[in-house]
């Protein structure tokens, strides 16, 4: 059971004409004429510092203070190898070493909170420059439920009967999906207070089922948290879904992120179970980046 939200920021810009290449220029003098216009390039107007300062002001708003990395310009300026609590501010103090005057061209932020059961991911993607139908920048939360997690030494029948009574139905399951959507909702109002210059969009927000399979790429949570071994939590987690007597349209990916169906249609072929026999390798949220 895996969250996700995603909103683009725009932010003041000046329209440029995009320089075109010796053969785009001869193509334009032999060649037939086209009828679109000369392709044109957005470039942000707003500071690289002015952007971290905002997004961590909208951060520390809503009371989330554990950073994970910060890169500007290819650059790590900041990363959190430890799991150290409460090191947005070093992360801030990290951004001194660029000049506040310097203009935005590549960054990208994360950071993780705990809200109650929830555990999140919150990065910031930005470009100084980028098309013209492009956001200067994307903000992501990647949201789970850590108490669908095994526990350190858990066993695997004890682990089912927990999962069992934290999802005995999908109307139980839903109180995450409104927990998350608050968060969010929280944290556009932050960004939209903090940046006022920066048109913050609606949220597109997903909730996706796992369907147990081979494992994909990695996602955040498996670059950022590799401890938790997902695959037995997907599993789980899945075989639950199977039980209930109604199932709320949640997407349904399969091991590669892909879209393969949705949970209240999905009718394919039964999954057979994973096996759980191995000793949990979870013990807790220390050592993520080891």
């Amino acid at each position: 059971m895996l969250f996700g939200a995603t909103m683009g920021l725009w932010a003041p810009s000046e329209r440029v004409h995009k320089a075109s290449s010796f053969w785009e220029r001869v193509k334009k003098v032999i060649g037939p004429k086209s009828e679109a216009g000369e392709a044109i390039e957005v470039h942000t107007l707003l500071q690289a510092a002015a952007l971290v300062g905002g997004a961590a002001q909208a951060l520390e708003a809503i009371g989330v203070n554990n950073a994970i990395a910060l890169v500007v310009d290819d650059q790590v300026l900041f990363e959190d190898r430890q799991s150290r609590p409460d090191d947005l501010d070093a992360m801030i103090a990290a951004m001194a070493r660029v000049p506040a005057s310097a203009a935005l061209t590549k960054l990208d932020l994360v950071v993780e909170h705990r809200d109650g059961p929830l555990h999140l991911l919150i990065s910031l993607s930005a470009r100084g420059v980028h098309q013209a139908d492009e956001t200067t920048a994307v903000v992501t939360v990647a949201g789970r439920v850590v108490t669908l997690c095994p526990k350190s030494g858990e066993a695997e029948l004890d682990y089912r009967e927990r999962i069992a009574r934290t999802l005995p139905s999908a109307a139980e399951a839903e109180r995450f999906v409104t927990q998350f959507l608050r968060v969010v909702e929280r944290l556009r109002v932050a960004l939209a207070s903090a940046l006022p210059d920066v048109k913050v969009g609606s949220p597109t927000i997903d909730v996706r089922v796992r369907k147990p399979g081979a494992a994909g790429p990695l996602d955040a949570y498996a670059r950022y948290c590799p401890e938790v071994d997902q695959a037995i939590v997907d599993e789980a987690v899945w075989s639950q879904t199977r039980r209930w007597s109604w199932r709320p349209p949640w997407v349904v990916i399969d091991g590669s992120g892909q879209r393969i169906g949705l949970l209240d249609a999905f009718d394919g072929n039964p999954t057979p179970s994973l096996p759980l026999a191995d000793a949990w390798r979870w013990d807790g949220w220390a050592g993520a980046w080891s």
